[in-house]
C-alpha cells in the first residue's frame, strides 16, 4: 500500500510538472500588443490584456472569402460583355493569388436584381446585360467552380432605397412587377430621409423573399445565400402591420424581432427542403454587425455557461460598448438563429481594430466563438481591411500588420472557422504592401478546404472516387484530368512521394472543378517534386470522398481544351484606317503564364501566314490596333495563345472592306468632299 501511495504521489507530481510546463509554454506562445500611446491593449472595462499568438499555423480547412459588390465600387457598371468578363477574371486571379476559396458576390442590393429574373427590375449596374446572349453570372459561377472557389450569392432582403426615395417613385418603379410587393405601397415602410424597405411584418413580403431565393437556387449553381445586416430601419411606422398581426400583444421591439425570426426560420426550412429534393447543399449565411448586445465588465471564455443543448446562457453579449443589432434599428436576434441552427454560418462584421477601446476585434471574436462553440453553425469573422486608409489612431491606421495580428488572434481560437475580408478592392490595391506579401508568403501559402456544412454532412457518399485519372505532359507543367463525380463540384489535388497525407500542406497542390464537358483538371508546374498524384472529391457539403492515385511516369495526349479566346474584331472604315481587335478575355482551363500573338493570312487555310503582332503578355480587355492592308484584300486573322501546358487558338476572323461597301462610298465621298461641293454647287 505504501509503495502504491509513493507511485501515485510521483505520478501526480509528474502530471503537475507536465501541466505547469504546458501552461508555461502556452503562455510563452502569446504576446501583448500596445496602442498608439504605447499602453498595453486590454479588454474593455478590465485590466485583462489582449494576447495574440506569436505564430500562425495554417489550417487545412478554413473559409477564406471576400465581399465583392457593384454598389461598393468593387466592380464597375456593366458596359460591355468584354469589359465585364475581364473584370471578373481579374477578381478570380486575385483570389487565387491570395489562396482564397470563396467569393461573396452582391446580386441584389435594393429590391432589384443583378441577375436574370422577372421578379424585380434590373439594377442600374447591370442594365447593359443581355442574359439571353450571355449570362455573366452563370459564366462567373462556372469560372469560380473551375478553380475550386465557392460562390456565395449576397442579397439584401428588404432594402428598396438607402435614402432619397418616395412612395410615388416606388409605385411607379414597380408598377410592371405585380409579383413584387413594392408594387403596392402598403407593403413599404419609409422614413423621412427616404430610406425604404419592404415591411418585414407582412407574410407576403417574407414569402416573396423566400421565392426570390428559391428562384436563384433553381437558376444558378450557387453555394450559399448570404444576407448582410439590412433588416428593419430607423424611424418607420409599422403600426398598421402590428395592429393586424400582433395577436400576442408584443412590444414593438419584440414584435419586430419575431418577424425577422419567422422569416429566417421559414427561409431555412424552405432551402433545406429544396436542397433535400434536388441533391443540393446551398448554405444560408448571415453577416450582421459585430455586436449583438453589450455587457458591462469582462467575462473570460473559461467562465461562459451552457445548457444541455450546448446553447450559451451566459454572458448574453460581448464585453463592448457599441451599437447593438439586437435592438433598434435592425431588431435581429442573431444568437437565436445560431442557437436553433437555422443558419449554416454567421459572419459578424468585426471591422474594429484590436486596440479599439470600446469594441475590439478580440472580445467580439471571443463572444461569437462561445456562441457557436457547440452548434452546427460555422463562425467566420468579418475583417475590415477597408479601414486602413482612414485617418485615425487605431490599429488599422497606425499598424500595417493589423490584418496579420487579427489573423493570428483568430487562428488561436479553434471555434473560429474562417475569415471574410471587406472589401475586395483593397486586396489588389494593397498587394505590394509588405504585410500583404507576408500574408501569402507565411500565412495563406496554400488554399484550404472549405469547412464542412454540418447540416448536410451525411447527405453524400463518402466512398465517392474519381475515375479516368490521366497525366499529360506540357511545355513547362504537367496537367491532370479526370471525370467529374455526380454531386461533387470540387476536388482536392495532392502531389506526394511515399504516402498520401491529406492534412500535409506540403503535399497540397490546390482545388479544381469541371473545366469541360464533365472533365475536371488542374496544372502543376512543380511536378518534379513528387512521384504520385492523388485526387480526392469534395462533396457540396465539403466532405471528402476516397482518394484516387496515379504515378507520374506515363503521359497521355491531352484531350480537353487548354483554354479559349474571346475577341471582337472591328471592320475598318477605309483602307487608311487602323484595324481594331479587342481581346476581351483569355480563359485558361489548364496552365498559367499565357502569352499571345496575332497571326494573319490572305488565305483561309493560313498557308501564307504572317505575324501581325508579336508574342505579348496577356492583360484583360487588351485593345490592339494594326495597319489594315492598303489593297483592301480580305485578311484572315486569329489569336494564338501559349501557356505552361500548351497552345490554343481563337476562331478565325475575316476582315474585308468588301463586307462594308457603304463605308467605302462614305470614304470616297469624304475624300473628295470639296470637289463634289464645287461640282454640285453646294
Amino acid at each position: 500500500m505504501k509503495i502504491k501511495r509513493i507511485m501515485f504521489a510521483l505520478l501526480f507530481a509528474f502530471m503537475l510538472v507536465a501541466l505547469f510546463n504546458v501552461n508555461l509554454k502556452a503562455e510563452d506562445d502569446y504576446e501583448t500588443i500596445t496602442n498608439a500611446s504605447g499602453e498595453v491593449v486590454k479588454y474593455f472595462g478590465s485590466s485583462v490584456p489582449v494576447k495574440i499568438p506569436k505564430t500562425y499555423h495554417e489550417r487545412t480547412e478554413e473559409f477564406r472569402g471576400t465581399w465583392v459588390s457593384f454598389f461598393a465600387g468593387d466592380v464597375s457598371t456593366y458596359s460591355t460583355d468584354q469589359n465585364m468578363r475581364g473584370q471578373l477574371l481579374q477578381i478570380l486571379e486575385n483570389l487565387e493569388y491570395y489562396n482564397m476559396n470563396a467569393v461573396v458576390f452582391h446580386i441584389r442590393t435594393h429590391n432589384d436584381a443583378l441577375y436574370d429574373t422577372d421578379m424585380a427590375p434590373q439594377s442600374s449596374y447591370t442594365q447593359a446585360a443581355d442574359y439571353e446572349k450571355w449570362d455573366y453570372l452563370e459564366w462567373f459561377i462556372k469560372e469560380c467552380h473551375k478553380r475550386g472557389i465557392e460562390f456565395h450569392a449576397w442579397l439584401n432582403p428588404y432594402r428598396i432605397y438607402s435614402t432619397g426615395g418616395s412612395l410615388d417613385g416606388i409605385e411607379t418603379k414597380y408598377q410592371n412587377y405585380p409579383n413584387n410587393p413594392a408594387h403596392d405601397i402598403n407593403n413599404v415602410l419609409i422614413n423621412k430621409e427616404g430610406a425604404a424597405i419592404l415591411d418585414p411584418g407582412l407574410p407576403e413580403v417574407r414569402q416573396y423573399i423566400i421565392d426570390t431565393v428559391i428562384e436563384i437556387m433553381d437558376k444558378y449553381d450557387v453555394d450559399a445565400i448570404h444576407f448582410d445586416d439590412y433588416f428593419y430601419i430607423n424611424d418607420v411606422d409599422d403600426s398598421a402591420t402590428r395592429k393586424k398581426y400582433n395577436k400576442a400583444n408584443l412590444s414593438i421591439d419584440n414584435f419586430r424581432r419575431a418577424q425577422v425570426d419567422t422569416f429566417i426560420e421559414d427561409l431555412s426550412n424552405a432551402m433545406f427542403a429544396y436542397n433535400t429534393e434536388h441533391n443540393r447543399c446551398v448554405q444560408l449565411g448571415i453577416s450582421p454587425t459585430a455586436v449583438y448586445r453589450n455587457i458591462s465588465g469582462y467575462v473570460a471564455p473559461s467562465a461562459y455557461k451552457y445548457d444541455a443543448n450546448g446553447t450559451m446562457t451566459y454572458p448574453n453579449g460581448s464585453s463592448t460598448s457599441a451599437w447593438q443589432h439586437y435592438g433598434s434599428s435592425l431588431y435581429c436576434d442573431t444568437k437565436k438563429w445560431v442557437d436553433n441552427e437555422w443558419i449554416d454560418y454567421i459572419v459578424p462584421q468585426a471591422y474594429f481594430a484590436l486596440d479599439y477601446a470600446i469594441a475590439s476585434f478580440a472580445p467580439v471574436s471571443d463572444w461569437w466563438s462561445g456562441v457557436c462553440k457547440y452548434k452546427k453553425t460555422k463562425l467566420y469573422m468579418g475583417m475590415g481591411l477597408y479601414k486602413t486608409p482612414e485617418s485615425g489612431t487605431t490599429g488599422w491606421q497606425i499598424n500595417e500588420d493589423e490584418m496579420l495580428l487579427q489573423l493570428r488572434f483568430a487562428n488561436g481560437n479553434q471555434y473560429i472557422d474562417g475569415i471574410c475580408v471587406y472589401q475586395y478592392r483593397y486586396l489588389p490595391l494593397y498587394k505590394s504592401r509588405p504585410a500583404m506579401k507576408d500574408l501569402v508568403k507565411s500565412y495563406w501559402t496554400t488554399t484550404p478546404k472549405s469547412p464542412v456544412v454540418e447540416r448536410y454532412r451525411d447527405y453524400f457518399d463518402d466512398n465517392a472516387k474519381v475515375d479516368n485519372l490521366e497525366v499529360h505532359q506540357g511545355s513547362s507543367a504537367v496537367s491532370l484530368t479526370f471525370n467529374k463525380v455526380e454531386g461533387y463540384n470540387r476536388y482536392a489535388v495532392y502531389r506526394y512521394n511515399d504516402e498520401l497525407n491529406i492534412n500535409d500542406l506540403s503535399q497540397m497542390i490546390g482545388y479544381c472543378g469541371e473545366i469541360e464537358n464533365g472533365i475536371c483538371g488542374i496544372a502543376d508546374k512543380d511536378y518534379s517534386k513528387g512521384s504520385h498524384y492523388a485526387v480526392v472529391p469534395l462533396s457540396r457539403a465539403n466532405t471528402f470522398g476516397l482518394p484516387a492515385s496515379i504515378e507520374i511516369k506515363d503521359f497521355t495526349p491531352i484531350n480537353v481544351a487548354i483554354g479559349s479566346v474571346d475577341l471582337y474584331v472591328g471592320v475598318p472604315a477605309n483602307p487608311s484606317t487602323n484595324a481594331l481587335i479587342v481581346l476581351n478575355s483569355i480563359s485558361q482551363n489548364l496552365g498559367e503564364g499565357v502569352t499571345f500573338k496575332v497571326i494573319g493570312s490572305f488565305n483561309k487555310d493560313f498557308s501564307d501566314s504572317f505575324t501581325i503582332i508579336e508574342d505579348t503578355d496577356y492583360v484583360a480587355s487588351t485593345v490592339l490596333r494594326y495597319k489594315f492592308n492598303d489593297y483592301g484584300l480580305a485578311t484572315y486573322i486569329k489569336i494564338v495563345c501559349t501557356n505552361s501546358v500548351g497552345t490554343f487558338e481563337s476562331d478565325v476572323y475575316c476582315q474585308s472592306l468588301d463586307d462594308n461597301l457603304d463605308s467605302i462610298e462614305r470614304y470616297v465621298y469624304n475624300l473628295y468632299d470639296d470637289f463634289f461641293d464645287e461640282l454640285l454647287g453646294d
